[in-house]
């Protein structure tokens, strides 16, 4: 089974328990990867989160249930995952911009969003540069989150509110005043952000903070994440003003998860890191280094 197979298989299981329980361990058992992994994948690709994707479809079905059936609004809900009305109405008028009861008039506008499969585009207009590398262990140390990946939409909401918090507190200054100098040579920054999956794949832990070989003193306060030796496939974003860097990063986050890591001869490892760099003219630009196995 081949790479978009696999996705198309988990999009299958999830058209398929639209109405019922979605048990998001099963959705990564049929694409064969972690629900970490796939759940990166298939926000790049759709551009949204996938449990967004789920919520648009079941209100997709809801509307045509309110308006070609006789069932109540509180047997919808329960049917589409929820435990009472008043959340089913919010969720549904959310979308689309009425309520359930108005839904049933004959004439009212509704949305509907249509079930995806996945394609591959044969493009080859945009070159991908990218080096492999055999990396040592070595330590973070810093201020990290844990994810629950059912809830994929708070990691996008508190990720950046982490970013924001280091920075306006001192926090940010006070780590890289900290920094081990002879393991950030050249032009990087000292601080870079990694993540990983946790426990039984179904959690994801974050962490911004300052690399050491094997932990610096200075920085015992902190959480600590251990990163194993390997190897890395690194990715390098174009030089932006800091203010655009997060775009910079997430085009190229893109590129990694629906050009390059689906037709390349490596799955995605355990982690991925986020470095920063400043070039000779004041820009800003980021490596993600991503950790790589081959298939």
């Amino acid at each position: 089974m081949n790479w978009l197979d696999k996705m198309n298989a988990a999009v299958n299981y999830i058209e398929e328990n639209l109405s019922g329980e979605i048990d998001y361990s099963v959705i990564a058992k049929k694409a064969c990867s972690s629900l970490y992994q796939f759940q990166r994948i298939f926000s790049f690709v759709v551009d949204m989160p996938m449990s967004e994707y789920i919520r648009r479809r079941r209100m997709t079905l809801a509307a045509f249930d309110l308006q070609n059936s006789e069932m109540k609004v509180i047997d919808i809900a329960l049917k589409y995952g929820y435990e009472s009305p008043e959340a089913f109405s919010r969720t549904f008028q959310s979308m689309h911009s009425v309520t359930p009861t108005m839904a049933r008039i004959s004439g009212t506008k509704l949305k509907a969003y249509p079930r995806i499969s996945f394609q591959i585009s044969i493009k080859g207009d945009v070159e991908m540069n990218y080096r492999i590398e055999k990396g040592n262990a070595f330590v973070i140390q810093g201020v990290d989150r844990e994810f629950d990946l059912a809830h994929e939409e708070e990691c996008y909401q508190e990720i950046p509110k982490l970013w924001s918090h280091l920075c306006n507190s001192g926090e940010f200054e006070k780590m890289i005043s900290l920094a081990d100098v002879e393991c950030h040579k050249g032009n990087a920054y000292p601080v870079r952000a990694c993540s990983m999956m946790t426990g039984d794949g179904t959690k994801f832990r974050y962490i911004i903070g300052v690399s050491s070989l094997q932990g610096n003193k200075a920085l015992e306060q902190y959480n600590q994440l251990e990163v194993k030796a390997g190897l890395w496939a690194v990715f390098t974003s174009e030089s932006v003003s800091m203010e655009e860097i997060a775009g910079a990063i997430q085009k190229i986050n893109k590129q990694i998860y629906t050009e390059w890591l689906p037709t390349s001869k490596y799955e995605h490892g355990d982690y991925q890191q986020e470095v920063y760099y400043m070039d000779e003219s004041g820009s800003t630009y980021c490596e993600v280094w991503l950790a790589v196995t081959e298939k």
